[in-house]
């Protein structure tokens, strides 16, 4: 277990891409190199506001919710808040624009650099308080929790309606993808289907899952009960990296992988370091 910021409390997201970690903590949002995390120190960082929010991260541009209402981009070296929205949640960026939902069931969307905001669709359940929006290639994913299901469509304004990929599911919630399946919580443990739709199944089960992510051979997660774990793909025995009790990771609340490593925080322990990481994962 490796230490890659230390001293941060109220640690939320953190994704990686590229070479680049980027996570929420109690003075704003930062981002830094995987490689030499506490000798080159952050390379920028934003002051904190409250409601500090749901962070996206394409490697080149950075994107994420503050007060509760805005949407806010850092393209080329320059911080800016794109969009207001009724609490937005759940953002995600890709080369040229920032999609989000919002409390009113849209998804929209507004070009990385701003200008106007688009509705792609509405009508859907209101963004969970979990990350519960992802992309792939051309389209967004995302789940339903009150109406049971997971959805797509293709981005941008003229995308068509909608496509219901699964139903019928039990207060699905979080949602992640390695570009091949799609994995989301509920009914008791982590579900999985192909990204393109057909027959879901259940790769884990007792287990609270606060955040998860892929790299398309294990599901890696935050179990509140027993710490950060893993479950192969295909379903089968669920694997502890880092227990719970040792190392207070009851308290993370975010959670990303690449190539080599799994990342995650620390929300609020008074332990540090606050984001650490398990190479190899």
């Amino acid at each position: 277990m490796r230490p890659l910021s230390m001293n941060d409390t109220l640690n939320r997201e953190v994704l990686v891409a590229g070479s680049r970690l980027s996570w929420i903590g109690s003075d704003g949002v930062y981002s830094l190199s995987t490689q030499y995390p506490l000798l080159s120190g952050t390379n920028y960082a934003f002051p904190f506001h409250t409601g500090d929010r749901w962070l996206a991260n394409n490697g080149q541009t950075l994107a994420w919710i503050s007060n509760f209402s805005t949407v806010t981009s850092y393209v080329l070296g320059v911080a800016t808040d794109v969009a207001t929205d009724t609490q937005p949640s759940s953002v995600v960026v890709d080369g040229t624009d920032v999609y989000w939902r919002n409390a009113a069931g849209e998804l929209r969307s507004v070009p990385i650099g701003g200008g106007t905001v688009t509705t792609l669709t509405s009508g859907q359940d209101a963004g969970p308080y979990t990350r519960a929006l992802v992309q792939s290639g051309a389209r967004l994913y995302w789940t339903n929790p009150t109406a049971g299901t997971i959805a797509t469509m293709v981005k941008g304004s003229d995308a068509g309606a909608p496509q219901t990929l699964f139903s019928g599911e039990t207060n699905p919630g979080t949602l992640a993808t390695d570009g091949t399946n799609l994995y989301w919580t509920g009914s008791g443990g982590i579900r999985k289907g192909a990204i393109g739709g057909g027959t879901a199944v259940t790769i884990a089960t007792n287990v609270v899952v606060a955040a998860l992510a892929s790299d398309g051979t294990n599901v890696y997660f935050v179990d509140l009960p027993n710490g950060v774990s893993r479950v192969p793909v295909g379903g089968g025995n669920v694997s502890v990296l880092v227990d719970a009790v040792t190392y207070g990771q009851y308290d993370s609340y975010g959670i990303a992988v690449d190539g080599t490593s799994v990342y995650w925080t620390l929300y609020n322990t008074g332990l540090v370091p606050s984001v650490l990481s398990v190479t190899p994962k």
